[in-house]
């Protein structure tokens, strides 16, 4: 197998979520710089200027990454800016409850102490992600959210 050794995305056509701040606006700051066509969604004139100064502003969309159906247009929306997308970057973070924040990190951090016990090396993840799975298909909303009406 041949290995990619000048780090280059040249033409490489990214649509990153979350791409106004943080690890988002990173990430598209060095897929940018790498040579990639970068697209971001973001919330907010302070995040969508944030990223139209690394990116330009073809491909800023302000959205939010909740509203499926609003995704839905907006990556449509990229494709057909760019002439297709070769790649997903997904840095959004949603944040709404401190308690299953917590939860969560708990949950990583007992999957992963199980896994190490009885999974070799680089396996132990498994049974983290069997446990969010298993999380997700009872508890679509979240540990502690609220099903909608």
């Amino acid at each position: 197998m041949e290995t990619n050794t000048n780090n280059s995305l040249e033409n490489f056509r990214l649509l990153i979520t979350g791409a106004g701040s943080g690890i988002g606006l990173a990430t598209a700051t060095l897929a940018k710089n790498r040579g990639a066509r970068v697209s971001g969604v973001v919330q907010g004139r302070e995040q969508a200027e944030a990223l139209a100064a690394v990116t330009g502003t073809e491909g800023v969309f302000d959205a939010d990454v909740t509203d499926s159906a609003r995704m839905s247009e907006t990556v449509e929306q990229a494709r057909e800016r760019m002439g297709g997308l070769d790649g997903l970057a997904a840095c959004a973070g949603i944040f709404q409850h401190l308690g299953g924040a917590l939860a969560g990190g708990l949950i990583v951090g007992m999957g992963e102490s199980v896994g190490a016990m009885f999974m070799p090396g680089s396996m132990k993840q498994v049974v983290t992600f069997g446990l969010f799975v298993v999380i997700l298909l009872f508890r679509p909303q979240g540990i502690f959210g609220r099903r909608a009406a």
